[in-house]
C-alpha cells in the first residue's frame, strides 16, 4: 500500500510540473503579442503628435516667413547705403581681365594710388596655393627671400567681398591689392622619413624640416577711382 501512495503522489507532481511548463509556454506566446500591440499604439501615438505639432508649426511658420520676406527687401536697401559708403566705386573694385590679357605691366599699381577698404576680405593666390584673407591674419606661405619686416603687395586676388558687396574675378581682379608684411622666416616641424627593404640590409631614417615664410596681412585695398 505504501508503495502504490508513492506512485500516486509521484503522477501527479508530475502532471501538476507538466501543467506548470505548458501554463509558461502559453504565457510567453502571448507576450509577444501584447508587446506588439502595446508598441503599435505607442507609434501611432507618436505619429499623431507628430502631425499636430507639424500642424502648428505651419500655422507659426506663416508669418515667418512674411517677417523673413520683409527683412530682405530691408537688407537690400541698406546693402546698396553700405555700397555707397565704400570709399571707391563697385565699377573699380570689380574690374577684370581676361586671363590672355593679363601681363605683368598691367597688374602693376602703385601704393600711392591704393587706398585701404574696411570690413573687408579677399581670396589670394601665393605659390600655388590659395588662401582667404581679413586684415591682421597671419598666413604660413612658401618661403619667400625676403627680409624679415618688408612689406609686399600681393596682386593675384581671386575674390574680394565686404558685407554689401562682392566681386568675383575671371580669373584675376587687376585693382584689388592686398598689403603683406614679412613677419617671420622659419622651418616647420620635422617630419620623419623611413625606408626599408626586406631581406637586403637597407634601411634609411632622415628628417626633414620646411622652410616656411609667415606673413601678416596689413589691409586689403584697391585703386583709387
Amino acid at each position: 500500500l505504501n508503495t502504490c501512495a508513492v506512485r500516486v503522489l509521484l503522477l501527479a507532481e508530475m502532471q501538476s510540473v507538466a501543467m506548470l511548463g505548458r501554463l509558461c509556454r502559453a504565457t510567453a506566446r502571448s507576450a509577444p503579442r501584447v508587446a506588439a500591440s502595446t508598441k503599435i499604439n505607442k507609434i501611432s501615438s507618436q505619429t499623431s503628435t507628430r502631425s499636430v505639432g507639424l500642424a502648428a508649426s505651419a500655422a507659426l511658420w506663416r508669418p515667418i516667413q512674411t517677417r523673413q520676406y520683409s527683412a530682405t527687401a530691408q537688407t537690400a536697401s541698406t546693402a546698396s547705403d553700405a555700397a555707397s559708403e565704400l570709399p571707391v566705386k563697385v565699377e573699380t573694385i570689380s574690374k577684370t581681365l581676361p586671363e590672355d590679357q593679363i601681363t605683368q605691366q598691367s597688374m602693376l599699381v602703385p601704393l600711392t594710388d591704393l587706398v585701404a577698404i574696411p570690413d573687408s576680405f579677399a581670396v589670394v593666390q601665393i605659390g600655388g596655393k590659395q588662401f582667404k584673407i581679413t586684415k591682421d591674419d597671419q598666413i604660413m606661405v612658401e618661403k619667400l627671400e625676403l627680409p624679415v619686416q618688408s612689406k609686399l603687395i600681393l596682386d593675384k586676388v581671386l575674390l574680394f567681398g565686404t558685407k554689401s558687396v562682392t566681386a568675383i574675378g575671371q580669373p584675376l581682379l587687376t585693382n584689388v591689392k592686398v598689403l603683406a608684411e614679412v613677419e617671420e622666416q622659419a622651418l616647420a616641424s620635422k617630419v620623419l622619413i623611413f625606408k626599408k627593404k626586406r631581406r637586403h640590409g637597407y634601411k634609411r631614417f632622415r628628417g626633414h624640416r620646411q622652410p616656411y615664410t609667415l606673413l601678416r596681412i596689413v589691409d586689403v585695398m584697391s585703386r583709387r577711382d
